[in-house]
């Protein structure tokens, strides 16, 4: 029997699982009956938990490239993809804003933000099975009373590790891999931010510190862009130029605190590293005006870009990783920085420019064909001196163009290649 067949004649059945695996998911317990407050709490425990496999990830593998990585590369990704469903269902669930004066988190809330994550990891690949029903794309199936059907995995998106090392120049380019080199060796922390989370102050169950831009930019230029995205690009909100100083600097913002909490936590000797601070919740007011001056932008096209990647902003299935700025009911705005930092942010922008805009990102796509096909011939040209982009075929118009075509007159072949960029 066809796999088609099978779709037709368990569709029901199928259907029903889905309604109940909606319906057991939205009825899973918050960690809090306030919008903001389920947020903060989801946000902190996902961030320890990052913190946590960093830790252990270094200790494995010292950072080295070891094979092994991968595994960790994807409990990682697991962890944020969690977090982007939690905060989706806490989202449809909950319209009461507030938060406590003091934050904290208790053992239970602790407790049902892991679960709902736990859950959320689970919805996630619940999803992709029902997905890939819908599209038709069942591979196997097992009769009953087994009722087991298999369908090859279609969520592109979660090759982010795959596409983060392809488009990356190197472990140390990212700003994830500066923080975990300091993470593991402590010592290479700059004196200057040293004195600062020493000086800090912990009361409340928070740890305070002093923000200077000035120490900020020594973390500043420690950091390097990625080089995905042509220079010619226009973002709706901005130029690449302006696109990247913006991300760096809020990196640089979201390292700033990190480093002050974590190590803050150390040197005031607090249980469980300072959890309650491991997100940064700053006035929008003032995270415009420290990114303003640590990127250099003008304040207009510094509120732009703070306003274009707030979660929710203009789509309709948000995503923490494209906005990963959340505004809070007494304006000011949540920053998840483990999640933030370990994130490529020209993907996602580029992504988060394709579901905004897609007109305009459209008409410029061929900008990445272009670099895809110049690189593509500076490797060819070394092996195959016959091998020419953008042919014409004569007298046949209507074809248009082959992208690159290849002669290899030794063995008379000829590969003709048509190249495609795409996001996922």
């Amino acid at each position: 029997m066809s796999a088609g067949s099978y779709v037709g004649k368990y569709e029901q059945e199928i259907n029903d699982a889905e309604i109940a695996v909606d319906n057991y998911f939205n009825s899973l317990p918050l960690p809090s009956n306030r919008l903001d407050e389920a947020i903060l709490h989801l946000c902190t425990v996902s961030e320890d938990r990052l913190r946590l496999i960093l830790h252990e990830m270094g200790d494995h593998t010292g950072w080295q490239g070891s094979a092994g990585i991968e595994n960790y590369n994807r409990l990682i990704n697991d962890t944020k993809f969690s977090l982007n469903y939690a905060i989706a269902n806490v989202c449809k669930r909950l319209t009461k804003h507030g938060l406590p004066q003091q934050y904290t988190i208790c053992k239970e809330s602790y407790e049902c933000s892991a679960n709902l994550l736990d859950k959320a990891r689970d919805y996630f690949f619940a999803s992709i099975l029902f997905i890939g029903k819908k599209r038709g794309q069942f591979n196997s199936f097992i009769e009953p009373p087994n009722k087991v059907f298999f369908i090859d995995s279609i969520a592109s998106s979660r090759n982010y590790s795959q596409l983060e090392r392809t488009i990356l120049n190197g472990p140390g380019a990212h700003p994830i891999s500066y923080f975990c080199k300091l993470f593991m060796e402590p010592e290479l922390i700059p004196i200057e931010l040293k004195e600062i989370y020493e000086k800090s102050k912990f009361t409340n169950y928070q740890i305070t510190y002093k923000y200077f831009p000035s120490i900020a930019r020594i973390l500043l230029s420690e950091m390097e862009a990625g080089t995905i995205i042509p220079e010619s690009w226009q973002f709706p909100w901005c130029t690449t130029t302006e696109f990247r100083a913006f991300f760096l600097a809020l990196i640089t913002r979201a390292f700033y605190h990190l480093i002050c909490v974590h190590f803050g936590a150390g040197t005031h000797g607090i249980n469980g590293g300072g959890v309650e601070c491991l997100c940064l919740r700053i006035r929008k007011s003032d995270l415009i005006a420290q990114i303003s001056e640590l990127s250099l932008l003008d304040k207009h096209t510094t509120i732009k870009m703070v306003n274009a990647i707030c979660y929710g902003e203009k789509t309709i299935t948000p995503d923490i990783a494209l906005q990963p700025l959340i505004a809070l009911y007494d304006n000011t705005i949540l920053i998840a920085p483990l999640n933030l930092i370990s994130s490529n942010f020209e993907r996602n922008g580029l992504t988060l420019h394709a579901r905004v805009d897609p007109s305009s990102f459209n008409k410029q796509s061929h900008q990445f064909e272009n670099i895809m096909l110049n690189k593509a011939l500076s490797s060819i040209k070394q092996r195959f001196s016959h091998a020419y982009p953008r042919l014409l075929i004569p007298n046949a118009p209507e074809t248009g163009d082959i992208d690159l075509a290849i002669f290899d007159l030794e063995c008379s072949t000829l590969l003709i290649c048509e190249m495609r960029w795409t996001l996922h």
